[in-house]
C-alpha cells in the first residue's frame, strides 16, 4: 500500500508540474528585454492597480 501511495503521489507531483509549465507557456513575451526589464515594465504598469 505504501509503495502504490508513493508511486501515486509521484506521478501527481509529475503532472502539477507538467500543468504548470503548459500554463506558462507563452506567459512571456519574446522581446529584447531581459526578465528584469521585463518585471520593472510590470511593476510600473501595475503599481496603482488597488491606488
Amino acid at each position: 500500500m505504501e509503495v502504490v501511495r508513493k508511486y501515486v503521489d509521484a506521478s501527481r507531483k509529475a503532472a502539477d508540474i507538467e500543468h504548470a509549465l503548459q500554463s506558462l507557456a507563452g506567459v512571456i513575451p519574446y522581446t529584447d528585454m531581459t526578465l528584469e526589464e521585463l518585471r520593472e515594465e510590470r511593476l510600473r504598469k501595475y503599481e496603482n492597480i488597488f491606488g
